[in-house]
């Protein structure tokens, strides 16, 4: 290993201890308690993620805000003029627009309105598209509004595509928005407006789930630094860079796949090195596979449970 490798290791080592410090110190004085996390519902697209972004829409609830949150929104993501949307009917989380056919009914997470505009969103955390989804909802703003007196926005982790079949074969426009940036990039926004109000303490809770679920969560400065750290030793760390895959190679192959042997597990050659044991006979499969991003905060290992099969998704 060449002196520049230890080096810059050594320098990366040490930023990792100090910021292991920094960590337990705040969890041991509380200050990574999360409300969301503790009531298990950070993934919820309705109980958590279509109410409260409808409680903050609405200038009547009584988050002491007033119209500054359906303002931002307005002017910045969906680019109309600030008063496109004047106030918002009560019913504006999972309204009920009839029985589902191909081309009508369903229910709609979010809808803004006032009488003369609306604004309709679907909003997708980890759902799949339902069949025709996009285009039933169209066709209701059509019918509720007319055609040029709505916007149909399509919300995602990451602003995502619609699939095919939830636009069912239409053609129409619609607005992509993302929480990894428009909502992210709104929320912060509001943590700004002064005086601060008991409401913004539950933004700052949602904020950081919304981090954990696009990945963002590393701290900005911890990780700026090790970006600045990699590029004053640019030589060292192209060579790592180099040795990428055979690096992630070793970690699954020392750390994961061998314990995992270790404890009786076998593993499939056949089928792309799954590993499998049997337990009450009830099988179980880990499934190793690459991805590109992290799906999980502990040695990016996560278990999602499909009846009986379990599947260990490895970045």
């Amino acid at each position: 290993m060449s002196n520049s490798i230890k080096e810059l290791l050594s320098k990366l080592s040490d930023m990792h201890n100090a910021e292991q410090d920094r960590l337990q110190k705040e969890e041991k004085e509380g200050e990574n308690f999360n409300v969301f996390s503790a009531l298990n519902i950070c993934s919820d697209e309705m109980r958590l993620h279509s109410r409260l972004l409808a409680t903050l829409f609405n200038p009547k609830a009584n988050h002491g805000l007033g119209n500054e949150f359906l303002r931002q929104f307005l002017v910045t993501a969906i680019k109309v003029d600030d008063n496109y949307i004047t106030h918002c009917n009560e019913s504006i989380a999972e309204r009920y627009v009839g029985e589902v056919t191909e081309t009508t009914g369903g229910r709609i997470d979010i809808i803004l309105e006032d009488g003369k505009h609306g604004i309709i969103i679907e909003n997708k955390i980890y759902a799949c598209d339902q069949p025709n989804q996009l285009l039933r909802y169209y066709n209701y703003g059509v019918k509720q509004f007319g055609e040029n007196n709505f916007k149909l926005v399509y919300l995602t982790l990451y602003g995502s595509e619609p699939s095919s079949d939830s636009l069912g074969g239409g053609h129409f426009e619609f607005i992509k928005l993302s929480y990894a940036q428009d909502i992210l990039g709104l929320l912060d926004r509001l943590m700004t407006t002064y005086p601060q109000k008991p409401i913004h303490r539950t933004i700052k809770d949602y904020i950081t789930i919304i981090k954990q679920l696009t990945y963002q969560d590393m701290d900005t400065k911890y990780s700026q630094s090790i970006i600045n750290e990699a590029i004053d030793n640019i030589d060292a760390t192209s060579e790592l860079l180099m040795l990428e895959k055979q690096i992630g190679d070793k970690l699954r192959q020392e750390h994961i796949i061998k314990p995992l042997i270790g404890i009786g597990f076998k593993q499939r050659q056949d089928d792309n090195g799954a590993l499998w044991k049997s337990l009450n006979s009830k099988k179980i499969i880990l499934s190793l596979l690459k991805q590109t991003k992290p799906i999980g905060k502990k040695c990016g290992l996560r278990l999602l449970r499909r009846t009986r099969l379990f599947r260990c998704n490895l970045n």
